[in-house]
């Protein structure tokens, strides 16, 4: 906050890029996505993360020290187990249908859903994650086609609400408001997820525990959503 107090996320970045070519006189592009600092501070990340015995299953090469039992097994829902679990059962009971769309990897979802006793609240089918949005942009790119597929994009939503059908006609649902919007609930904590909801004309309740302070919160208003919770219970 002290460095620049109104810059976030990748804008940083690009801010801490000008600020060395200022100083040194010389063009940088040291910080930002895909370099090799990113991707050395990534690597290291996912090394404490995911723990030494899933870093190495999933990226075959060995964590640089041990022991590293991995910080996965160490997540809990922001409700708890037992009130998140009582209020998953009470939903399923009523009838919903529970899918998951997200942008985190589906080991980094479904380890910590499966430690807690999860997962059997939601369909299986209905799970989307970051490893189905890169399979659909390699699909596209053999196709000459450069689309990103993540948030805000709405694709991660429209595959889990139709998660049987063939890229082409999901990408064709995503330009549209779906004609069973309604019967659908967005539930997300980024503005991203409330943007992507509208676009497809679903209905989108916007959780406040995920937000980044005032501002974060500001951010959920403002983007506009039909409900806002204080938390997932809620």
């Amino acid at each position: 906050d002290d460095f620049h107090p109104d810059i976030r996320g990748l804008r940083l970045l690009d801010e801490l890029n000008r600020l060395v070519e200022t100083k040194s006189g010389l063009r940088y592009t040291l910080f930002g996505r895909r370099t090799a600092l990113w991707e050395d501070c990534r690597d290291l990340f996912q090394q404490w993360y995911l723990g030494e015995s899933i870093y190495e299953s999933v990226y075959g090469r060995p964590v640089l020290h041990r022991p590293k039992p991995g910080f996965i097994h160490r997540e809990e829902p922001l409700n708890g187990r037992e009130k998140t679990r009582a209020c998953l059962t009470q939903l399923r009971q009523a009838g919903f249908r529970l899918g998951i769309a997200t942008g985190r990897p589906r080991l980094e979802i479904l380890t910590p859903l499966q430690e807690w006793d999860f997962l059997r609240f939601f369909d299986a089918e209905r799970i989307v994650t970051h490893d189905e949005v890169d399979t659909a942009e390699a699909e596209l790119k053999n196709q000459g086609k450069h689309e990103l597929l993540g948030k805000p994009h709405p694709y991660v939503f429209v595959r889990s609400i139709y998660p049987r059908e063939p890229l082409e006609t999901l990408l064709e649902r995503c330009a549209h408001p779906l004609p069973d919007a309604r019967q659908v609930l967005i539930v997300g904590d980024a503005t991203a997820d409330i943007w992507a909801a509208r676009q497809i004309g679903c209905p989108s309740a916007a959780l406040l525990s995920g937000a980044m302070g005032i501002s974060g919160c500001r951010q959920l208003e403002e983007a506009k959503p039909d409900v806002i919770c204080h938390d997932f219970v809620e």
